[in-house]
């Protein structure tokens, strides 16, 4: 029989729950030195999975792909904080919003001001088509992608409503990335010019 863990005993009550005006106080007074290693989801921070070389890959050349197709009008921004919510900040790996929707300083932008996020998947595609969908659907974010390198295939979630995406295309190495003009395969397995 699974020993439990301490958390498990915790009561839900004695669990500190963060904001994001919380956090950010506590990373300017030098508090979370380690900020960036970590999520703000319904209140807690959640770590981050370290990223290997193949998610480094593949985000290199998507961050490519996604400045060239979406060009200056467009900012991209990579793993930064999108709100959701008062206490939910996810940081995709990257997060499209036209610049003239980017909120004044120091403000984050809001899920569904934004016109896509994407998360590379290499082994969170759990969290990344579970949790981290859902997330976005249930702020209207219009278009969600996850690129998951270890089944070689990019999931196309569209149409929030009712907290859901009513749409998904599932797409292939052979098949064209909407938007980018390049095939899957040449972010996972290849440069491009």
């Amino acid at each position: 029989m699974a020993k439990p863990t301490i958390l498990s005993e915790i009561e839900e009550s004695e669990v500190w729950q963060w904001t994001s005006k919380e956090v950010l106080r506590a990373i300017e007074a030098g508090i979370l030195k380690d900020a960036q290693h970590y999520e703000l989801i319904e209140g807690r921070l959640i770590r981050k999975m370290a990223k290997g070389e193949i998610h480094i890959r593949v985000h290199s050349l998507l961050f490519r792909a996604l400045m060239m197709a979406f060009g200056p009008e467009y900012d991209i921004r990579s793993e930064a904080p999108v709100s959701v919510s008062q206490g939910t900040e996810p940081e995709p790996d990257f997060f499209v919003i036209k610049l003239d929707r980017i909120p004044g300083e120091g403000g984050r932008p809001d899920a569904e001001q934004g016109i896509l996020a994407i998360e590379i998947s290499v082994s969170s595609q759990k969290g990344d088509l579970g949790w981290k969908r859902d997330l976005y659907a249930s702020a209207g974010l219009p278009e969600y992608w996850v690129i998951d390198a270890d089944v070689r295939k990019a999931f196309i979630h569209r149409r929030p409503e009712g907290g859901e995406y009513r749409s998904l295309e599932v797409l292939h190495e052979g098949d064209d990335l909407p938007r980018l003009g390049i095939r899957l395969s040449d972010v996972l397995t290849r440069s491009f010019p």
